[in-house]
């Protein structure tokens, strides 16, 4: 009885022939990618609403399983989360429109500000005389100020003014931001299932892996934003204490401004001393200059001593990196590049750490022993010549 031999292999179809050639293969990914950057061009405000919100679940996500540990449910602990952040919005909202307000005032009082700074002018002149040669431009500018600052600030309230423009545009990103709310509620109740399952979608030769990028990334990126909440949660309660021991108005919104830029680094504080000066100006120059110097003496608090300790050991940043990559974020994606520059630096050393610094071809060392062969150098005399094949004779 013979056996009859294996069939041969059948030929590779012609879908798999073609799909050999590497130019197509370049090509179709070249074309993927194409098609996902147009459909992140066209769906990125839902893109970064759902980016926003997991974030926001990934933040949350450890204090609610230190709920449950107590025997809190977390439904119950989600909705704890959001009525406490609903009651800072409704205490906040009051302040900033008493921010509003006292503007509007410091308009009205420009004639008595500017007469005040032309007193204070003549009483420099008389106690130094060297600057009697630039009395003429000093009285001049201070006459034209108020008709300067009348036609900025009635530009900046009016209604097509940027200030209520921009009220305008907070409208739609309170809407947006009720929807990454929304979206938020429903990821943190899902919170713990959703990792397994984006890692289920991955071929399971790659799931070890990515598990173990996921955790860097998560660790660097969670421990950057929470340390940097820490942060602007101490500068909001420094400047609003501050500006309250100073008599300013409005001192607790302006804290709370401080706090809520300070998400970017130093942006808080920079930008915070803005509305702290105008408010400061009816009070006088000792008043601003007080103002002034709270503001310094809290952004080199926050530089040197607050963000190193809190931001930088949970991110193994020095300071100066997180300075560069803000500029560079900003430069090159405005403020959303501020904001995600430094986490996005964060997770990359990271990662870096992790794998290219541990692996061989980085800790790969010269074998021992080995020596670079230079040129022969001169023979020496009393050496016996050398023999057949280059062996000194006895």
């Amino acid at each position: 009885m013979t056996v009859s031999p294996n069939p041969p292999p059948a030929p590779p179809s012609t879908v798999r022939r073609v799909w050999r050639w590497p130019w197509l293969q370049v090509l179709v990914y070249l074309l993927a990618l194409w098609v996902v950057w147009r459909l992140l061009v066209h769906l990125h405000p839902l893109v970064l609403s759902v980016a926003v919100a997991y974030l926001i679940a990934h933040l949350a996500n450890p204090l609610l399983v230190r709920l449950e540990a107590r025997r809190v449910p977390r439904p119950v602990g989600i909705a704890l989360l959001v009525a406490t952040l609903l009651a800072v919005l409704s205490g906040v909202l009051p302040l900033m429109g008493t921010v509003l307000k006292e503007v509007q005032l410091l308009g009205r009082q420009l004639p008595t500000l500017t007469g005040n700074l032309e007193t204070i002018a003549h009483g420099l002149v008389q106690r130094f005389p060297v600057l009697r040669g630039a009395q003429a431009q000093l009285d001049s500018w201070i006459q034209t100020l108020p008709n300067q600052l009348s036609a900025e600030l009635g530009a900046l309230l009016s209604p097509k003014g940027a200030l209520v423009s921009g009220v305008v545009g907070a409208a739609g990103w309170i809407g947006r931001a009720f929807v990454t709310l929304i979206i938020s509620v429903y990821m943190m109740a899902i919170y713990p299932s959703m990792g397994p399952f984006l890692l289920r979608l991955l071929p399971v030769r790659f799931q070890p892996l990515a598990q173990d990028i996921s955790e860097h990334v998560s660790r660097a990126v969670g421990g950057y934003f929470r340390g940097q909440l820490t942060v602007a949660v101490i500068m909001g309660v420094i400047i609003g204490v501050g500006l309250s021991l100073l008599g300013l108005p409005s001192a607790l919104a302006i804290g709370f401004l401080a706090a809520l830029l300070n998400i970017v680094p130093y942006l808080g504080v920079i930008l915070s001393v803005i509305p702290a000066l105008l408010l400061a100006l009816p009070f006088g120059l000792l008043k601003v200059a007080a103002v002034a110097a709270l503001f310094v003496g809290a952004n080199q608090l926050e530089g040197h001593v607050i963000a190193p300790r809190v931001v930088s050991q949970n991110t193994h940043l020095s300071s100066l990196a997180v300075l560069l990559s803000i500029l560079f974020g900003v430069e090159l994606f405005g403020l959303m590049g501020a904001v995600v520059a430094v986490p996005t630096v964060a997770a990359l050393k990271s990662l870096l750490d992790a794998y290219y610094y541990r692996s061989p071809s980085y800790r790969a060392q010269p074998a021992a022993g080995r020596r670079e062969e230079g040129p022969p150098g001169p023979a020496d005399p009393g050496a016996p010549p050398p023999g057949p094949g280059g062996v000194a004779q006895g």
